[in-house]
């Protein structure tokens, strides 16, 4: 069986002996087939079969602007036929599009509370959407009441990583104010989990600034981990009144906050004297965290700045620091994220390249 929306775009179920189906064929044909697609589903004896004549059953009703939303058991199978296989994803929305592009963000909407599990493949659809479709289908991301199709979405955006270098993350194919829709929702999710995913994709991206009071918001947080992210966020900023925020929680904050607001500051030029100041710290892990951010994230520092610290700070891995601080920031260095794989060439060096 061949299902087919325009020349050379088409889905082929070689297991299945059915003659053609034309999604460009006349309502009433195509609402005849309905009736065949769903027989042989409930009567399918194989898995390549049942999911043949469910991705059928499923077009059909687009293509006749039928509601899906009363078909679970074929946008199961459907789920787990395209589970896995971006070949198969892509050219399921493809014919999908070229059908009808209307009605695919209820499709991504009743896939979604079908099979949760596809949350991948519906996102993979509203990377191959543009205009009201694309927003629509993302929307039934990040507006499922299932939160963990929502934590997904936003591990998928920031690619299933944690803290990496601001920048090393691409920005989806998604307008600007698309984004920040989606990260804002991210971001003042009641999840803490989801906030946390959001403000890390943010941050690997290098769009914090498009959602900074959400994520200022965020670094009182109820919840720990939330703040931290939060707070080491703001070391992309430029703004006094962040500055001042991170200044606040290097003195008054807790532990975990005092470290997050080190790495922060340190990244900024207007805000990495302050964790300069530090090397007179009687605190050990304070000092860890200071020989950490010069070694790891700190805006360039001259030969003079290091030679005051050398001499102000005895830490058995400062030399070691300041050596790969050197290698960092010189022309095509590379910073490394937490997760220790993903890395930006910069083309100078640039206070703001990360």
């Amino acid at each position: 069986m061949r299902i087919s929306a325009a020349p050379d775009l088409d889905l082929d179920f070689a297991t299945i002996d059915h003659p053609a189906i034309d999604l460009r064929a006349s309502q009433g044909q195509l609402t005849a087939l309905i009736a065949v697609a769903d027989a042989q589903l409930a009567a399918a004896a194989t898995p390549d079969v049942a999911a043949g004549w469910a991705v059928a059953a499923v077009l059909l009703r687009v293509a006749t602007g039928t509601t899906v939303r009363s078909q679970a058991p074929a946008l199961r199978i459907l789920g787990s036929w395209m589970r896995g296989d971006p070949a198969r994803q892509s050219m399921f929305w493809f014919v999908a599009s070229e059908t009808t592009s209307t009605a695919l963000p209820d499709l991504a909407a009743a896939l979604l509370d079908a099979d949760p599990a596809s949350v991948a493949a519906v996102w993979l659809g509203g990377q191959l959407t543009t205009g009201d479709v694309q927003e629509g289908i993302l929307r039934s991301l990040v507006g499922s009441p299932d939160p963990g199709v929502r934590q997904h979405c936003f591990e998928l955006l920031g690619q299933h990583r944690r803290l990496v270098p601001p920048g090393s993350i691409p920005r989806p194919r998604l307008p600007g104010d698309a984004l920040a829709g989606m990260l804002r929702a991210g971001a003042t999710d009641p999840v803490s989990k989801i906030r946390e995913r959001a403000i890390a994709a943010a941050f690997g991206m290098g769009v914090v600034a498009q959602i900074r009071p959400e994520v200022v918001a965020c670094t009182e947080d109820p919840v720990m981990d939330t703040r931290q992210y939060a707070l080491v966020a703001l070391g992309t900023l430029d703004d006094t009144d962040s500055l001042e925020l991170l200044r606040r929680k290097l003195t008054t904050g807790a532990d975990p906050e005092i470290a997050s607001a080190i790495s922060a500051l340190a990244r900024r030029p207007d805000g990495v004297d302050h964790v300069l100041a530090l090397a007179g710290d009687s605190r050990p892990w304070v000092q860890d965290e200071l020989v950490a951010a010069v070694a790891r994230v700190s805006a360039p520092l001259d030969e003079d700045r290091l030679a005051a610290l050398a001499a102000r700070l005895t830490h058995p891995g400062l030399a070691e620091a300041i050596e790969a601080h050197r290698r960092r920031v010189a022309p095509g260095g590379r910073e490394y994220g937490p997760d220790g794989v993903a890395v930006v060439v910069r083309a100078s060096a640039s206070a703001n390249a990360r």
